[in-house]
């Protein structure tokens, strides 16, 4: 790798992807680790540019640009406490909301990076393609991507709006809200059907009265000794119900 002057104002830019108001005015985002850098080259991403700390000594990747930095610029590149010495710089895919190719969930306010991570990873787990959010923290967060590992690569992300689900969801789907005044999702009777669309609220206030009147039911998950769970806990249990339970029982 090279390392000269001229990667300097380039470099600034990659910083400033940490932001989501940078990635929207660069279209780019960043990727960090080789595994992850592993993951996303198997799910065909493209690599713009590798930039790599001086102490590096894992696998490199193919890419545009290459650019070699000493250990203490890439801290200050890094969004992680631990930097591990490679990271690479990728394209925001283009996304043009359309209906859902198979089953999908839609996701009203989910804001914390962790949950909005996991339920995509546990989304490309269960092979769903498409995830509709409302209202919620940026996909390309470096903290969602690490949490959703390769699910961020699988998990087709389209920014909508409670219109939007009208328009391109609900003519083709069963919205199905989760909550805790819902029936036992175990327990409902099996409905033939549709498509599903799993409705995950937000991690304070639930899902809205919006999508909560589109629904075709509302379930919930027993509980005994808490109230509630994550949300992303939540969204796995009923996945799994949904997609593999379900399919078996009937």
């Amino acid at each position: 790798m090279e390392f000269t002057g001229s990667h300097n104002e380039y470099l600034k830019t990659v910083a400033s992807l940490k932001d989501a108001k940078a990635r929207k005015k660069f279209g780019k985002y960043v990727l960090e680790g080789a595994v992850m850098l592993e993951a996303a080259a198997r799910a065909g991403v493209r690599f713009e540019a590798l930039v790599a700390s001086e102490s590096y000594r894992g696998p490199s990747f193919e890419a545009d640009r290459r650019c070699l930095v000493t250990d203490a610029v890439f801290r200050k590149l890094s969004d992680t406490v631990a930097p591990q010495g490679i990271l690479a710089v990728a394209a925001l895919p283009e996304r043009t909301i359309r209906a859902p190719k198979g089953n999908a969930v839609v996701l009203d306010g989910i804001r914390d990076p962790g949950n909005l991570g996991t339920i995509l990873r546990t989304c490309a787990a269960v092979g769903i393609e498409d995830a509709y959010l409302i209202g919620c923290v940026d996909p390309f967060n470096p903290k969602v991507i690490r949490s959703g590992m390769s699910g961020t690569f699988y998990t087709t992300c389209f920014e909508a709006t409670y219109d939007e689900i009208s328009a391109y969801v609900l003519p083709t789907h069963d919205l199905i809200v989760a909550d805790m005044g819902g029936e036992n999702v175990f327990e409902s009777p099996v409905r033939a059907a549709r498509p599903f669309a799993l409705v995950i609220g937000n991690e304070a206030h639930g899902v809205s009265d919006a999508l909560r009147a589109l629904a075709a039911r509302v379930v919930s998950i027993p509980m005994r000794n808490v109230e509630s769970l994550n949300a992303a806990i939540s969204a796995g249990i009923l996945l799994y119900e949904l997609t593999f339970a379900r399919s078996k029982k009937e």
